[in-house]
């Protein structure tokens, strides 16, 4: 089955799903397709299948990039690692993180990524984990607190 999603259009999951669909403007299960900084989102909730429409996770993911809140927490960390591990056509995963306790987003990343979780795909798939794209933001500001020069950038993919 091929996606009919344009390469632009990133579909969104999180961590803080009420949150950020609130934030967001998201409804459940509505046609919305709001944009985020320029982005497009698709809000998935699961009612949207059926059984003669069913395709594996893997050939979900393929091509698509997605946005992720939330990464950083325990169960972030577990879904990154499993959505790199098992859905090797998968093309981006960007990660909202907040800087925290004087430490910047890319050291908060590569720990994420040297965490004894990841070892597996550092030892079997090391260049999977390029795929990760930390976003500079905060979930509780307003437009998840990325700044305006990252909107532009990343509404490009």
């Amino acid at each position: 089955m091929e996606s009919s999603q344009s390469p632009r259009e990133t579909l969104l999951l999180n961590g803080h799903a009420e949150a950020a669909g609130h934030l967001l403007g998201l409804t459940n299960g509505g046609s919305n397709m709001p944009q985020v900084g320029g982005m497009k989102t698709d809000h998935f909730n699961g009612d949207d299948l059926s059984s003669s429409s069913y395709m594996s996770i893997p050939q979900f993911y393929a091509g698509r990039s997605v946005f992720i809140t939330g990464g950083t927490g325990f169960m972030g960390k577990v879904l990154v690692e499993k959505l790199l591990r098992s859905c090797p056509d998968i093309k981006n995963i960007y990660l909202l993180i907040r800087p925290k306790r004087g430490q910047e987003v890319s050291a908060r990343l590569n720990e994420l990524l040297n965490a004894p979780l990841f070892e597996t795909l550092r030892r079997e798939k090391p260049k999977e984990l390029s795929k990760v794209i930390p976003i500079s933001g905060d979930i509780t500001s307003e437009e998840l607190g990325i700044c305006e020069n990252d909107q532009v950038i990343y509404s490009t993919y």
